[in-house]
């Protein structure tokens, strides 16, 4: 595996020897909460993100233009 990688409120990456993200919340000592995610959940995910970005995107748009 890669080392972790610290990204922030506790949350910890790595990915596993299968190509698969691993996401971890831990408190310095033991690990809290693990989840897995394979290529098509990741996938999935990342998906996600992007439509809700592009939604909040179009919704600050539609803010400004309304506002002029």
């Amino acid at each position: 595996m890669i080392a972790k990688d610290y990204l922030g409120d506790a949350v910890y990456a790595e990915i596993s020897q299968f190509g698969e993200l691993i996401l971890t919340t831990e408190d310095g000592i033991s690990v809290s909460n693990r989840i897995v995610l394979d290529d098509s959940t990741l996938t999935a995910l990342e998906r996600f993100v992007q439509r809700t970005r592009d939604e909040a995107l179009a919704a600050q748009s539609e803010n400004r233009e309304a506002q002029i």
